[in-house]
């Protein structure tokens, strides 16, 4: 999912239950979401009906589909290990402004020792923010994509103003 402030996106890779959450919770806000998604029975616009789109993409080649600026927000949401290394290698090759990934301290473990094995350094991987959200005991879909708006809208410069937007990269 890219999340945008003006002409700021942030993006959030992966589709599932938490983004299916999150797109509603930003809209909610007056964030504009598009959904990147890599498998075709969850590219559906049905499924994210407050997105502005849902586009198909190939998770090895992201930039094919969507140009990440450097006032874009990137959020990692994808189905395991795999997706989530080749996702993060990618967006760590953008310009974006925040980088925020999903998952268990024992995923990004793994995750950012393939990426160090690909000559990511530590102050590339300082870039990630994980995991995402504020920690507010979150356990379901919903709460969980409330913590990440209100971590979405404390991090905007000028906190939260109107007429924001985000793009959902799911993968």
């Amino acid at each position: 999912m890219l999340i945008t402030k003006d002409d700021r996106i942030a993006g959030t890779i992966g589709d599932g239950h938490v983004a299916q959450a999150l797109v509603p919770a930003l809209s909610a806000v007056d964030f504009r979401c598009t959904v990147l998604e890599d498998r075709g029975d969850f590219c559906q616009k049905e499924l994210f009906p407050q997105a502005e789109a849902a586009i198909l993409i190939n998770n090895t080649r992201v930039a094919d589909f969507i140009a990440i600026r450097e006032d874009d927000y990137i959020v990692v949401m994808t189905r395991g290990r795999k997706n989530d290394t080749l996702i993060q290698a990618q967006a760590l090759k953008t310009p974006a402004h925040y980088i925020g990934v999903i998952g268990s301290a024992r995923k990004t473990a793994g995750v950012f020792s393939v990426l160090r094995s690909q000559r990511f350094t530590d102050r590339d991987l300082s870039r990630i923010t994980t995991p995402i959200g504020l920690d507010i005991g979150s356990e379901t879909p919903a709460e969980i994509a409330v913590s990440i708006t209100d971590q979405r809208i404390l991090l905007l410069p000028g906190m939260y103003s109107r007429n924001l937007s985000c793009t959902c990269l799911c993968g």
